[in-house]
C-alpha cells in the first residue's frame, strides 16, 4: 500500500501539486512517520522537493526549510 501512495504522490508533486511536492519532501527526511531511521533518507532530494513546494506556495513547507537551514546554520556554526 505504501509504494503506491508514494508512485502517487510522486506523480502528482512532478505534476506541481503543491501539497504532494511537500507530502513527496517529507518521503526523504531522516525519521520515518514511525520514529525510526528511514531507508530513503535523502537530504539533497528532501530540499529540493522543500523548496518546490516553497515556490509553489504551500505554507507548511517553509517550516521544514526554516528548520533544516536553522540545523545546518547551527552546525556550521559549531563546527568551524
Amino acid at each position: 500500500m505504501y509504494e503506491q501512495f508514494f508512485k502517487l504522490i510522486k506523480k502528482a508533486a512532478y505534476l506541481k501539486n503543491k501539497d504532494a511536492m511537500y507530502e513527496y519532501a517529507l518521503q526523504f527526511e531522516n525519521v520515518s512517520f514511525l520514529g525510526v531511521d528511514n531507508p530513503l533518507f535523502n537530504p539533497k532530494r528532501r530540499n529540493f522537493w522543500y523548496h518546490k513546494a516553497i515556490e509553489s506556495g504551500h505554507p507548511e513547507a517553509y517550516i521544514g526549510d526554516f528548520f533544516i537551514n536553522d540545523i545546518l546554520y547551527s552546525r556550521h556554526f559549531i563546527f568551524q
